[in-house]
């Protein structure tokens, strides 16, 4: 592995990140919905992907590369797809607004101090397994493939179960009632 690569991706992509939230922290100060971070999460590690993706040619083997990167944008883009349809034209979240209610000072600084840079430190430390697994020289192995089969399953139970949650929550008798069952019982947070 070339460590002094990897060490400069990791600063590279520490500033790409630093640069989403940013942005995405200016965009949801001007339309007052803080919830957009939701979508951008899912999308930051796709970014990531991409810079480590570019940073890492020559350094880590191809394929394994490739994978890396085809299976963190399926994830991130169907997540962000997933996260953006359920939010849009919705006002704040819940969360978010209880978290708003607790500022007192410069609402400026009080988002990016317990939203924005929070979940950019957590997406960032979060991807250091697809970071480095981009450098990896090893060619794919029969473990490679169990990973990706796990990988797989992971994403049916999450997309199934955000499609069985979004059914449930279009049935207006069942407003206000908690669903657990089916796979999204085991699928409520993906996230964590």
């Amino acid at each position: 592995m070339s460590w002094l690569a990897l060490l400069i991706n990791l600063v590279v992509t520490a500033a790409a990140v630093a640069a989403l939230m940013l942005g995405t922290f200016v965009y949801a100060m001007r339309t007052r919905v803080q919830a957009i971070v939701d979508t951008v999460w899912a999308l930051g590690f796709v970014v990531i992907a991409l810079v480590t993706f570019g940073l890492s040619s020559g350094h880590g083997a191809a394929g394994r590369r490739v994978l890396v990167l085809m299976l963190v944008a399926v994830w991130g883009l169907r997540l962000c797809g997933h996260i953006y349809t359920r939010n849009r034209g919705q006002s704040e979240d819940k969360r978010y607004a209880s978290l708003l209610r607790r500022n007192r000072g410069n609402l400026a600084a009080f988002v990016l101090r317990h939203i924005y840079w929070p979940q950019g430190r957590a997406m960032w430390l979060v991807s250091l397994p697809l970071q480095v697994a981009m450098y990896e020289r090893a060619a794919l192995s029969w473990v490679t493939w169990l990973g990706v089969a796990v990988w797989g399953t992971g994403l049916f139970f999450e997309a199934v179960g955000d499609w069985q949650l979004r059914r449930w929550r279009a049935d207006p008798a069942r407003a206000g009632q908690v669903l657990d069952r089916g796979l999204w019982r085991y699928t409520r947070h993906p996230n964590y």
